[in-house]
């Protein structure tokens, strides 16, 4: 949003005008600007964390995993 860089550098009375303004044109609430105004912008914001531990199974368990899925029979599934 254009308003969050203007806003987060803002002082005090600037920052009421600035999220006036913005309730006026949008129709939010003023908590709901004051949240919107000072999170990150999308850009800034973290990469969320990979969670968990990866698989580490070897080519050979993966072809035989491959094969076993293959030729599961899977209920409600055609088979000709």
């Amino acid at each position: 949003m254009r308003f969050m860089s203007a806003y987060q550098t803002a002082g005090r009375k600037l920052k009421h005008v600035t999220r006036s303004e913005l309730c006026l044109s949008t129709g939010y609430d003023q908590k709901y600007a004051i949240r919107l105004l000072n999170r990150l912008p999308p850009a800034k914001l973290p990469k969320p964390r990979v969670r968990g531990r990866r698989p580490s199974y070897g080519q050979q368990v993966l072809g035989i995993l491959r094969q076993f899925v293959k030729r599961q029979v899977i209920p409600g599934r055609c088979d000709r």
